[in-house]
């Protein structure tokens, strides 16, 4: 593999990349991003630049991206009363089915680093995510960028075709 890794913590509720509104001007439609994804893609470009070396040029090659995303538990999942705080034992091992889905998470963080750590997040050639409920450390974002550098790509698995 490549000899860049950058690994950095984005705080708070994961977001997605929301979807571009259109307005009229003087006639014409004009598309922008809402204020609420600009805010998210700052956030993770400043948690991404903090972990950057000062002399960082931008990486050109093909990249891998491991997201993970870690969501707040529904007040549900807890109990009531003198069982308040204390998670009930049917949602112990569940996975969040909550929104935003996962592939909008993915597109706020690559589209944020564009121009910051890649040229374009077309060069993401290989990607990891996951959604889990939060941990002690609470709801967040963790994300691991590798440059895989120009070798070769390995060739990819064989997938057998159903009976």
């Amino acid at each position: 593999m490549g000899e860049f890794v950058l690994t950095f913590t984005v705080p708070g509720m994961p977001q997605g990349k929301a979807r571009p509104r259109v307005s009229l001007k003087n006639g014409k439609a004009r598309a922008y991003t809402p204020q609420k994804t600009r805010a998210y893609e700052g956030r993770v470009c400043f948690f991404a630049a903090r972990e950057l070396a000062g002399d960082f040029e931008l990486l050109t090659l093909p990249v891998a991206v491991e997201i993970i995303a870690w969501y707040q538990r529904p007040k549900s999942h807890y109990g009531t009363g003198r069982n308040a705080g204390v998670l009930k034992p049917q949602f112990e091992n569940v996975w969040p089915g909550t929104v935003p889905d996962l592939d909008n998470v993915e597109k706020a963080i690559c589209d944020s680093l564009n121009g910051l750590v890649w040229k374009d997040d077309a060069q993401v050639v290989d990607m990891r995510s996951r959604k889990f409920y939060e941990d002690e450390l609470g709801p967040r974002v963790e994300v691991r960028i590798e440059g895989l550098g120009a070798e070769h790509p390995p060739s990819p698995p064989q997938v057998e075709p159903p009976p």
